[in-house]
């Protein structure tokens, strides 16, 4: 859970910005 928290929350933030 700890990856797909941080990289949906990086790739997230990274794709909307």
């Amino acid at each position: 859970m700890e990856t797909f928290s941080q990289d949906s929350l990086v790739a997230l933030i990274a794709y909307d910005t």
